[in-house]
């Protein structure tokens, strides 16, 4: 709980701030051994801990690394259309030369072709 009630007071001064930020100034305070992954996960574990019991409040810890969820919208339909005609690109792989369907083995195709060239060089041999 010593760990816990350090993290909270930093975070109290410092709010918001990323695991590894909680974690660097633990170690400062000599109350981790290192800034190693097993160490910081081991604070990550607790401040999670921390955070689901309601010691510390969910938004005085961040994650910088990860990209903010937002759902996408469009002003009207004529600005979606716009982002879906510029996003589009056709599946080349859907057909292969031959008109049949991608599932079809690529070597099953080679095979045919070294078949039909093996046998044209014996005609005109």
């Amino acid at each position: 709980m010593a760990l816990i009630d350090a993290a909270s007071a930093t975070l109290a001064e410092i709010r918001p701030a990323s695991i590894p930020a909680v974690c660097y100034r633990l170690f400062t305070m000599g109350l981790i051994g290192s800034m190693t992954k097993a160490e910081t996960n081991r604070v990550s574990v607790q401040l999670t801990y921390a955070r689901e019991e309601g010691f510390i409040p969910w938004d005085w810890i961040v994650d910088e690394t990860r990209e903010a969820e937002r759902v996408n919208a469009w002003e009207d339909t004529a600005a979606y259309v716009e982002t879906v005609k510029r996003a589009y690109r056709r599946d080349r792989g859907l057909t292969n030369r031959t008109g049949s369907k991608s599932g079809q083995k690529k070597g099953q195709y080679a095979e045919r072709s070294h078949r039909c060239s093996t046998s044209s060089e014996s005609l005109s041999a």
